[in-house]
């Protein structure tokens, strides 16, 4: 399986590390920037319209305010 394009330019991982979060970093990856899941990307269709995700908004479409 292929790897994001964005994953190493990710600001959402930014935050999660920096937080008490940080633990589910690689299960997300895992599912989302190397996994079955990686069309499904919120940050990544939104990149692809051109727009720029919020810092916050996760891979499942959700917004993490830490």
């Amino acid at each position: 399986m292929s790897e994001c394009e964005n994953l190493n330019k990710c600001r959402f991982f930014e935050l999660l590390q920096g937080s008490r979060l940080k633990d589910l970093t690689s299960e997300l990856i895992a599912v989302y920037c190397r996994g079955p899941f990686i069309t499904e990307c919120h940050r990544k269709q939104s990149i692809e319209k051109g727009h720029t995700p919020a810092r916050e908004l996760s891979p499942a479409g959700v917004a993490f305010h830490l």
